[in-house]
């Protein structure tokens, strides 16, 4: 077996946790949300979208921005919000819509 295909392309524990509280809340999800699960979880925010962008990027999930119209995130846009390693309150600013199923 190869090393890719054993390994997740994101985290499969986030993934179940997102899944989880968009089911509940039968909602989006908005860049507060996921700030409120990172602090109620004791996990990284950046941790919690990084998997989310990923998730988009290979089509599990979809954004969409204010104006309400869905936009697709490619893996251009996960490089910018990621490019330090971390997001940044810069970063994040442009996400101001939410991410849904």
């Amino acid at each position: 077996m190869s090393d890719d295909f054993d390994k997740p392309k994101w985290d499969i524990a986030l993934e179940a946790l997102i899944n989880e509280v968009y089911e509940k809340r039968q909602a989006p999800l908005t860049v507060d949300d996921l700030q409120g699960l990172a602090v109620l979880h004791a996990i990284r925010f950046d941790d919690i979208l990084d998997t989310l962008m990923i998730m988009c990027i290979d089509g599990d999930w979809r954004y969409k921005n204010a104006q309400g119209d869905i936009q697709a995130i490619k893996q251009e846009d996960y490089d910018e919000l990621f490019k330090s390693g971390r997001t940044t309150d810069k970063g994040v600013a442009g996400y101001d819509g939410c991410w849904l199923k």
